[in-house]
């Protein structure tokens, strides 16, 4: 790492009064010096002359704020916005405020803010002059145009655009083999949120790599790309790459969180951000699978199918058919058979209390010593319709133990109750039917009876 660059002037125009401030003050200030310095160290390209600004820079606080913060803030995804920085907001233990650049100054500048685009979405914030008149005008060269004379007068127009409180601009000539160009001051002064959702992925992966909790970056990366990238650019050809990049890195993150939030039995907030990207594109299989998956482990299996059949619609579409992997994940979950060996949180005795005597006379099953619930065979399998699954075949003690396993298990969910409804809604109708099949066998609950035993658990 490069040391920090050392400057007599900056060193004394820097330099706290002691004989006007306080001792506690004075250890306030010489903490945001320390904090300079190491932004200081930090960039390491700094020259001589930045640094002379930086210290020409020094408010009232005595203490300069050209690293601490950036003057201007572009956001990209969503609805294209420029916020410059408000001096005088600035202190050491408050936050900076930010006021937006309004629409009028430069939403009729086109040429203007498309340079600013394609500059924001070239390699290193920088272009070659040939480069920019290509982009802004695609095949003028030449033409009844001053491609040059116009592209000079769209760098002036930005060059204001850009312009700090201070006055400078964050708009830089450059020169090179490729002929002379322009250039984008770098993140610490003008900041965007791609620039800034990118640096959150990298510092997410390299946590990764070193074994560290990486959530609140990948949460932080994510909050930032949850709009799509310049929405009003979508068919430039400039913005395409950067547009790629950006969404495959919004899909890496919402993998990850999926993960994360799952592994953290947040799974509601897993299902969310799948949904989201699914939905967005009900092609995406990768997301498909992982969203088919944890409805699946919530027993959703008919919610997960409907899914698949929409994606396997939208692929028809297409002319093209699901993957191998997702037909199997599929017909695993269409065709798997309902476990009446579940594991019971709540233990033994609890399970007891909760079935009374009545209850138990009326549904007769069993617990077991390992906190399982089976099923007490009191009556003969029932034929029931086509419209039934496999496992509608039960009797109404093993039903109404799955109902009293889903209460406890998603207990303080927010989807307990919808999974609940659905459940009794289900359990009711097998009920009903097996009343038509069997009116004289007292196991059968007409829908009152069924109704008020579940809602006296």
């Amino acid at each position: 790492m490069r040391q920090a660059p050392s400057s007599p002037q900056t060193h004394d125009r820097l330099t706290i009064d002691s004989r006007r401030v306080s001792r506690h003050e004075k250890r306030k200030r010489y903490a945001i010096m320390r904090v300079i310095m190491k932004r200081y160290a930090s960039m390491g390209r700094a020259s001589m002359k930045q640094q002379r600004e930086t210290a020409s820079e020094v408010g009232n606080e005595g203490v300069s704020t050209h690293f601490l913060y950036p003057a201007i803030r572009i956001y990209t995804c969503g609805e294209f916005a420029l916020e410059r920085l408000i001096p005088s907001s600035v202190s050491p233990v408050d936050l900076p405020q930010y006021k937006p650049v309004p629409r009028g100054e430069w939403s009729h500048r086109g040429p203007a803010i498309t340079m600013l685009k394609v500059l924001l979405c070239s390699d290193d914030r920088r272009a070659s002059r040939d480069m920019l008149i290509e982009e802004i005008w695609p095949g003028k060269r030449g033409s009844a145009i001053n491609s040059d004379h116009a592209l000079h007068s769209a760098a002036s127009v930005l060059r204001t655009i850009l312009r700090t409180a201070g006055g400078k601009s964050l708009l830089l000539n450059t020169s090179g083999s490729d002929g002379s160009g322009y250039k984008l001051a770098d993140q610490q002064q003008l900041w965007t949120d791609m620039d800034a959702f990118e640096s959150y992925i990298s510092e997410a992966v390299e946590a990764v790599r070193l074994g560290h909790d990486a959530l609140p970056l990948w949460e932080a990366a994510y909050q930032l790309a949850q709009r799509p990238f310049l929405p009003d650019d979508l068919y430039s050809s400039w913005s395409q790459e950067r547009r790629e990049i950006l969404k495959g890195n919004r899909r890496l993150c919402v993998y990850r969180l999926a993960v994360l939030y799952s592994e953290r039995d947040r799974k509601d907030e897993a299902e969310v951000l799948l949904r989201g990207l699914w939905a967005a594109n009900p092609t995406n299989e990768d997301a498909l699978c992982r969203l088919m998956v944890l409805l699946e482990e919530q027993a959703r299996d008919q919610e997960a199918l409907l899914l698949y059949e929409r994606t396997e619609r939208a692929l028809d579409e297409e002319r093209r058919s699901p993957a191998r992997q997702t037909k199997e994940l599929a017909e695993r979950i269409r065709n798997r058979p309902l476990s009446l060996a579940t594991e019971v949180r709540v233990s033994l005795q609890e399970q007891t209390q909760a079935l009374n005597d009545a209850s138990q006379q009326l549904f007769p099953l069993f617990l077991t010593s390992s906190t399982q619930i089976s099923e007490k065979v009191s009556q003969q399998p029932i034929p029931l319709p086509a419209t039934f699954a496999v496992d509608s075949i039960l009797s109404p003690g093993s039903l109404l133990a799955r109902v009293m396993m889903l209460m406890d298990q998603r207990q303080d969910h927010a989807t307990s109750c919808e999974r609940l409804q659905s459940t009794i809604d289900k359990e009711i109708e097998r009920f009903d039917f097996m009343k038509q099949q069997h009116p004289t066998d007292k196991l059968i609950l007409s829908r009152r009876d069924a109704l008020v035993m579940i809602a006296g658990l």
